[in-house]
Formats: C-alpha cells, sequence, structure tokens
C-alpha cells in the first residue's frame, strides 16, 4: 500500500491558485500542455509528505535541473504527473521480477469524475482506466478484506481472493484507455523523475 499525504487537497490548491479555484480551467491548462509538461516538473507538498518521507515545500524542475518556478500553466500538468510518476516508480519496485503485467486502473475518489484526470492516468500508466460504481470506495475495500476472510476460515483455506469475486459480477466501468505514443513518453520520464525526487529529498535534507 502507498500513502500520501498531499494528494488531492495538494491539487485543489493548485486549481485554486493557478486556475481561477474552476476545474474546467484545470482541465483546459493540462489540455494546453503535452504529456512531459514541455520539461517542467513540480512537487508539492503542502503537508509533511510520507512518500518521499519529511518532504515539505514546493520544489520545480525545467529538463532535470532546479529552477525558482515554472509559467502558470503548467502547474496543472506538473502535480498530477509528479503524483503519479511517483506511484508508477514505485510499483516497478514493488511488483516481483516474475509478476504477470499489471491489466487495468480502478479510480475513485473525487478526480475519478474528471474524464481529463482519468485520460491522463491511462496514458501514464499504459493501463485501461474504470470506475467503481461505488463512491465509497474505502468501505468497500475494508468490506471485501473482511469478507474474504471469512470465506477463507469458513469454507476454502487455500482460495485465492480472485477465486472468491468470480463468483460476483464486478460492478465496473471502463472509461479511458491509454494512448500508447504517450505512454512511451512517459516510460522515459520515470528516471528523470526519480531523479529529480531524489534531489528533493535531498534538498529537503539539507533544510533540517
Amino acid at each position: 500500500m502507498l500513502c500520501y499525504k498531499n494528494g488531492a487537497l495538494a491539487r485543489e490548491e493548485i486549481r485554486d491558485r493557478y486556475c481561477a479555484s474552476s476545474w474546467d480551467t484545470y482541465n483546459q491548462h493540462l489540455e494546453s500542455t503535452p504529456p512531459g509538461n514541455d520539461g517542467y516538473s513540480g512537487f508539492y507538498f503542502s503537508l509533511h509528505e510520507i512518500i518521499p518521507p519529511n518532504v515539505q515545500g514546493e520544489f520545480f524542475f525545467k529538463d532535470g535541473r532546479p529552477t525558482d518556478t515554472i509559467p502558470d500553466s503548467h502547474h496543472a500538468r506538473a502535480i498530477l504527473e509528479s503524483q503519479f510518476l511517483s506511484i508508477k516508480r514505485r510499483i516497478i519496485s514493488i511488483l516481483p521480477d516474475n509478476a504477470p503485467p499489471l491489466k487495468r486502473l480502478i479510480v475513485t475518489g473525487g478526480g475519478s469524475a474528471n474524464k481529463v484526470i482519468r485520460q491522463l492516468a491511462a496514458d501514464l500508466f499504459g493501463l485501461d482506466v474504470y470506475v467503481a460504481e461505488t463512491k465509497e470506495a474505502a468501505g468497500i475495500g475494508g468490506a471485501l478484506l473482511a469478507q474474504f476472510a471469512w470465506w477463507r476460515a469458513n469454507y476454502k483455506s487455500d482460495g485465492t481472493f480472485e477465486q472468491l469475486k468470480a463468483k460476483e459480477g464486478e460492478k465496473l466501468r471502463l472509461v479511458a484507455e491509454p494512448t500508447l505514443e504517450r505512454t512511451r513518453t512517459y516510460e522515459q520520464l520515470v528516471r528523470s523523475y526519480a531523479e529529480c525526487e531524489d534531489a528533493v529529498v535531498k534538498s529537503a535534507s539539507m533544510r533540517v
């Protein structure tokens, strides 16, 4: 499990500061900038972050080199790309070498209602994006784990979660499919993102 403090609230701060508090304007900024954000990247930590740990503040880069600021129109994409690339970087390290490739991405929460954000997620991760019919994703997830534990204890001591769910139809809706050219662009950005993040962590540790 990957846990972050600066997620949706950080995106809302960027929306309010650079997009006149409008998601429509936020989406316009996203659609007016290309994958890779013209070389601009940004890290936004209003709160001390968990991943990477103990980092706070805003940090900007242009083509991998620190810079004081980036154009106002590029912040909307910068925060999304940095948040998603953080997850993508860590998925690579979490999965074992013999793990089968991921097949889909299930998104929840307020951002899952934004079609432009959903498309960016599909492109960056290279996966079909689905949304669940329920908005209570955390509660449903906990209930499913409890159901799985009960099922294993009472009926199928060696059963898998997939076997349990095979008996029930999943209530998911496909909302975005990746554009492979954009996915290739993001694949090439993971390394440069990691180098920028490492530089942020080093800079933050020097401030302490």
